[in-house]
């Protein structure tokens, strides 16, 4: 089932409006819950304290008459913010009813005192408390604050008309916004897609864009520049492959079609295929560095794991190591010490081995020493190997060990693949050792390999 398209600018913009409108209402309907409670609050304690008001100044006036009763109600009611009525009901001053304050709230249906002491509220905002003054004594108060909830219905419906304009000024500021972050990306797509040249950048202003574009359009050329410098080195490496297999080869053919111009004696015959066997064991070298460097390595299928003596196999891998240094009149020599019996992937170890090995007779000049010191210690295996070469400059001591990294010739020789002492580094890794280069005695470069005795799982040496 293939996966549905949807567009970034789009989803970000609907969630960016879908969230600004919900956090909106959310705050007006929390804000008018608030409001709306606090105006019914405000207004059942605004009756009650006018009445106690009014209790309080009439017992505290010389006289308890109806003129009195009239001046102190018509002066609160005229303080009081809300309009105010009142009613009362009396016997002992030989009248039933009197009305004073703003007397045209009072309807028929405020004619009988309401519940004691109890505010009895109504939809439009109106209050009605009634409370015993004194044993004859009834006071009715109607209090008047629809104006308030007139406010706050206005307030929302202004705030509502706020709300919505605030929303789609919103909604078309967020577009605009990715709509423009968007075209910049697929801009930034559609130059990449158009990038062909070696070195090429990708060609997009990102002077005033976002940082985020810019990380990206950086993040781009980081991956242009590797694939770039990967790819220079894949064909510097194929390139140098086709020659150097091609050399040997070619002198398979030519040492063989000039031993088959004539009638040779066997010894003769002999002496080419050595040649020839010797030719061909450097072409299977390179083959198998190639194919361990390059293989793909599977984390659930782990190496090899088995305890040997590094010295024993060390001494039986490096005797065709021992016939190059004849040939190239270098001296080799293997010393060994201690127990140097380890745990670990032995073809590893000893490829690792042979590379450096060879990589000192290749620098090393004519009458030149390779010495090899495989010594067991308290923290491991250390393999120590000194050439008479030109060394290995401190810049270049980093370098060496990338593979396809080809330095300079050694003495006019083949270049190499520069894959010898990547694979020496890969070994030492896997088992949790390490390589390091210093000077050499000799006057040349020091390889020391330092490696742990034993690999507790084989899931160490697992490629990574």
């Amino acid at each position: 089932m293939s996966a549905r398209n949807w567009s970034l600018s789009r989803r970000l913009t609907l969630w960016f409006v879908l969230g600004t409108t919900g956090f909106a209402l959310t705050m007006a309907a929390v804000t008018a819950v608030y409001v709306f409670d606090s105006i019914e609050h405000e207004l059942d304690v605004l009756a009650e304290n006018r009445l106690k008001e009014l209790r309080v100044r009439l017992l505290g006036a010389p006289t308890q008459n109806a003129e009195d009763f009239d001046r102190i109600a018509n002066e609160i009611a005229s303080a009081s913010p809300d309009p105010l009525a009142w009613r009362v009901w009396s016997v002992a001053w030989g009248w039933v009813e009197h009305d004073c304050g703003a007397k045209e709230l009072l309807e028929p249906e405020f004619d009988k005192p309401g519940p004691k002491d109890r505010t009895v509220r109504f939809e439009d905002g109106r209050r009605w408390r009634t409370e015993v003054l004194q044993d004859d004594l009834q006071v009715g108060l109607l209090l008047d604050g629809s104006a308030r909830f007139e406010r706050l219905r206005s307030f929302q419906v202004w705030a509502g008309s706020v709300l919505v304009v605030a929303v789609a000024a919103s909604s078309l500021v967020s577009f605009f916004l990715m709509r423009r972050a968007s075209r910049l990306l697929k801009s930034v797509a559609d130059s990449a897609r158009r990038v062909r040249e070696p070195g090429s950048r990708v060609d997009v202003d990102v002077t005033h864009a976002p940082d985020e574009i810019r990380e990206v359009v950086d993040a781009l050329h980081e991956l242009l520049a590797n694939v770039h410098a990967a790819t220079e080195r894949h064909r510097v490496l194929y390139a140098s492959m086709a020659h150097e297999l091609r050399a040997p080869i070619q002198n398979l053919m030519g040492a063989t079609e000039v031993a088959l111009l004539s009638r040779r004696d066997g010894e003769a015959y002999r002496k080419v295929l050595v040649s020839n066997l010797e030719e061909l064991r450097e072409l299977g070298d390179a083959i198998d560095n190639l194919m361990t460097i390059c293989a793909p390595r599977e984390p659930q299928k782990a190496a090899p794991v088995e305890e040997f003596d590094v010295v024993d196999q060390a001494r039986l891998r490096l005797e065709r190591e021992g016939l190059r240094a004849e040939r190239a009149g270098v001296e080799l020599h293997i010393d060994a010490h201690g127990d140097t019996r380890m745990r670990g992937d032995r073809e590893s170890v000893l490829r690792a081995l042979r590379n450096l090995v060879a990589n000192a007779i290749e620098w090393s000049p004519k009458g030149g020493q390779v010495q090899v010191e495989i010594a067991g210690t308290d923290a491991g295996i250390v393999a120590v190997v000194d050439d008479s070469g030109p060394g290995v400059p401190q810049a270049l001591r980093e370098r060496i060990f990338d593979p396809f990294y080809r330095g300079p010739s050694a003495h006019g020789r083949r270049v190499g693949y520069g894959l010898g002492l990547a694979i020496v580094k890969d070994a030492a890794t896997r088992h949790s050792g390490h390589i390091e280069i210093e000077t050499s005695p000799l006057g040349g470069a020091r390889f020391r390999l330092t490696l742990p005795r034993r690999t507790e799982s084989a899931h160490e040496l697992a490629a990574e």
